[in-house]
C-alpha cells in the first residue's frame, strides 16, 4: 500500500502544464454530449487538443517544428525559449483549442458550460483572461509578440486545419 500512495505522489508531483490541459480535455470528454458518439471522436478531439499545444511549444525550442509551421517561421529567439513562456504558450493554445472543440451550449442548462471549467483552469495557472482570444477573428494575430499570443495563433491554425481536414474528409465521403 505505501509502494502504491508513493507512486501516486510521485507522478502528481511531477505533473506538466501539458497534462493538467490534458485532464481539462478528459473533463470536458466527460461532460460532453457532442463528443459520446464513441472513442474516434474523442480520440481526434485529444489529438487537435494536443497538437495546438505542440505548435505553441514548438516555437519556443530550438529544434521542434510546429505541424502548422513547417518553416518553424514562428520560433522565438533563444532568449525567450524560458519554461514560462512555454507553459504560457501551451496554457493559451489549449484554452483556445479546448474553447473551440465544447463550445458553451454543449451541456444541458444545468450544468455549469465549458467556458466556466475553462476559464478557471487558465485563472488557476495564473493567466490573464483578457490575454485569450475569443472568436476567429480575434486570433487573426499577424505578428505575435507574447506567448499568450503565440499559443492563440498556434491554435487557430491547428483548429482551422483540423476543420480543413474534416470537410475534405466528409466531402469524399459523400462523392464516394
Amino acid at each position: 500500500m505505501t509502494l502504491a500512495i508513493t507512486f501516486v505522489f510521485e507522478a502528481s508531483a511531477q505533473a506538466t502544464v501539458v497534462s493538467d490541459w490534458n485532464a481539462a480535455a478528459l473533463a470536458e470528454v466527460r461532460l460532453s454530449r457532442a463528443l459520446r458518439n464513441g472513442p474516434p471522436m474523442v480520440a481526434r478531439a485529444l489529438a487537435i487538443a494536443h497538437t495546438c499545444m505542440y505548435d505553441a511549444w514548438a516555437a519556443y525550442d530550438g529544434v521542434a517544428v510546429g505541424t502548422t509551421d513547417p518553416i518553424a517561421s514562428r520560433r522565438r529567439p533563444a532568449a525567450e525559449r524560458t519554461d514560462e513562456n512555454k507553459a504560457k504558450a501551451i496554457s493559451f493554445a489549449a484554452y483556445r483549442c479546448l474553447g473551440n472543440l465544447y463550445p458553451d451550449g454543449s451541456l444541458p442548462p444545468p450544468l455549469a458550460q465549458p467556458s466556466v471549467r475553462l476559464n478557471a483552469m487558465l485563472l488557476n495557472l495564473g493567466y490573464d483572461l483578457s490575454e485569450a482570444c475569443h472568436t476567429d477573428e480575434d486570433c487573426r494575430i499577424t505578428n505575435p509578440k507574447t506567448a499568450a499570443e503565440f499559443g492563440n495563433v498556434a491554435a487557430q491554425a491547428a483548429s482551422k486545419t483540423a476543420r480543413s481536414r474534416r470537410e475534405a474528409h466528409s466531402t469524399a465521403r459523400v462523392a464516394w
